[in-house]
């Protein structure tokens, strides 16, 4: 990742996204990570420099990072290396098989 860490999009009407959001901020050991509602101009201009539209991404968590666009639990995987320990350990769950 870059020295400006991931973004992570979020749907900025749901209170869960919220709490989520704050539950991130909180546990940002380096505080890298950015925040950007989905429908916002910035996460809009983001997608499309990766490529991706806004329609083709689902009301979920979205991080963006230098690998790409991902979504749901790999988008939760790729978040998990910039927290606090304990929360980091369980990036050890993305070195298991997916369809384990």
């Amino acid at each position: 990742m870059s020295a400006a860490g991931p973004v992570v999009l979020f749907d900025g009407g749901c209170g869960l996204c919220s709490r989520t959001v704050r539950f991130l901020l909180r546990r940002d050991a380096r505080g890298r990570m950015r925040f950007a509602p989905l429908g916002s101009v910035a996460a809009t201009a983001l997608l499309r420099a990766r490529g991706v539209a806004l329609a083709d991404v689902p009301d979920s968590v979205v991080v963006v990072d230098d690998d790409g666009v991902h979504v749901r639990s790999s988008a939760v995987l790729r978040l998990l290396p910039e927290l606090r320990a304990p929360w980091s350990w369980l990036g050890i769950a993305a070195l298991v098989p997916r369809p384990i």
